[in-house]
């Protein structure tokens, strides 16, 4: 009965985030969201399958950073369940805060106040 968000480092072969959401969701999860900051996507060994085609079959969704670059051909054909958050900006603003003399990273966290 509650929501559950699960979130990795990376996600490879797609083989631990998907029976960890499975479970998660057999265990009477509301809702679930999975999100992973590197979207490696490689083969297993033995397995013939991609790690996107066993995302397709589960049914799915997992949010991640483009911090691994895809083609806008690949995002469009993954868009059912793939959903890719651009860092670019971001990272450029830690590194130009990190050369600043009296530069802080971590205003970049502060969440503005809403009136």
């Amino acid at each position: 009965g509650k929501h559950a968000i699960m979130l990795d480092d990376e996600c490879a072969t797609g083989d631990t985030f998907i029976g960890a959401g499975h479970a998660t969701l057999e265990a009477k999860a509301v809702s679930l969201v999975q999100s992973v900051t590197h979207w490696i996507a490689c083969l297993k060994e033995g397995d013939p399958r991609t790690a996107e085609e066993k995302f397709i079959e589960s049914g799915l969704r997992i949010v991640t950073t483009n911090s691994i670059p895809r083609t806008k051909e690949y995002l469009e054909a993954n868009k059912s369940w793939l959903t890719m958050v651009p860092i670019d900006d971001f990272l450029a603003d830690v590194i130009y805060q990190a050369t600043l003399i009296g530069g802080s990273i971590s205003e970049l966290f502060k969440t503005p106040v809403r009136k």
